[in-house]
């Protein structure tokens, strides 16, 4: 508790303590609505390597631009990065679509992305465990 408690003072302290909406993490398999709790794994080669690919993609009047045109870059990037993926490009969509709708936003940004995923400190993603996938809506 103290150490959700004390993310969540972390954020207060931000010039706008609430500005992501919703995050997904494949990990969880889960959305979450609370920006304390959008989190990576320290470990996730994302974050200490840099092998991961993401894109953006403008939320306008409830709809997502372009969104199967950005899928389809982030899948060719993934695949250029050896990052496969962690489930179906229809349910990649679909957790960007609900992490939106989660948001309750109408207008914003969703960035996404694809990472080698958690597993350890090597150089190389061949003990990480799985693929992530990440959303985050935010303004």
């Amino acid at each position: 508790a103290d150490w959700l408690a004390r993310l969540a003072s972390i954020r207060q302290e931000a010039p706008n303590p609430r500005y992501i909406k919703a995050f997904y993490s494949s990990l969880c398999d889960g959305i979450t609505t609370d920006p304390a709790l959008a989190t990576i794994p320290i470990d996730d080669h994302m974050l200490h390597r840099g092998h991961a690919v993401f894109d953006t993609c403008t939320l306008a009047n409830g709809r997502l631009y372009r969104l199967q045109t950005h899928l389809d870059r982030l899948l060719r990037s993934a695949a250029g990065a050896k990052i496969a993926l962690p489930f179906p490009r229809e349910q990649i969509q679909n957790a960007i679509l609900s992490t939106a709708a989660a948001s309750g936003l109408q207008e914003g940004s969703v960035r996404y992305w694809l990472a080698a995923g958690p597993g350890d400190f090597s150089f190389v993603p061949d003990g990480c465990i799985t693929p992530a996938f990440y959303c985050a809506v935010f303004q």
